[in-house]
C-alpha cells in the first residue's frame, strides 16, 4: 500500500466506513446503558497509539516475498483447519461452557428489577 492508496478515494472510504461502524456501536452501547467511555479509550490505545507505533517501526521495511509451494493444497488445508476449529470452539466448547454456567433465570443485571 502506498501513500496515495491510503489517502486516496478508497482509503478515505475505508476510514469513513470504519469510523461509521465504530460510532454506531458506541452509540448502541451508550443507549443501552453500558460504559460508553471504553470504546474511546480502546480506539485511542489500539487504533491510534499502537497503530502509530507499528507504522513508525515498520516505516523503512519491505515485506519479504512469501513462497507458497502448493497454493491449492495449502488453501484447502487452511480452510479445513478453520472449519474444524470453528466447529470445535464455537459449536462444542462454547456450548459446553454456556451449559455449565448457571444463569439463575436472568440474562443480565439490567433485566431484573432493583430492590430499593
Amino acid at each position: 500500500m502506498t501513500r496515495s492508496d491510503l489517502f486516496g478515494r478508497s482509503g478515505i472510504r475505508a476510514l469513513v466506513g470504519y469510523l461509521s461502524i465504530w460510532a454506531v456501536a458506541t452509540a448502541y452501547i451508550a443507549a443501552s446503558g453500558g460504559d460508553w467511555t471504553f470504546p474511546f479509550i480502546s480506539l485511542g490505545i489500539f487504533g491510534l497509539a499502537l497503530g502509530a507505533a507499528v507504522w513508525f517501526l515498520t516505516l523503512r521495511m519491505d515485506a519479504p516475498a512469501v513462497l507458497v509451494a502448493n497454493p491449492k493444497r495449502e488453501s484447502l488445508g487452511l480452510l479445513a483447519y478453520l472449519a474444524v476449529y470453528a466447529v470445535l470452539l464455537i459449536g462444542i466448547w462454547l456450548g459446553s461452557v454456556r451449559k455449565a454456567v448457571p444463569t439463575n433465570g436472568r440474562r443480565n443485571s439490567r433485566s431484573s428489577p432493583t430492590n430499593s
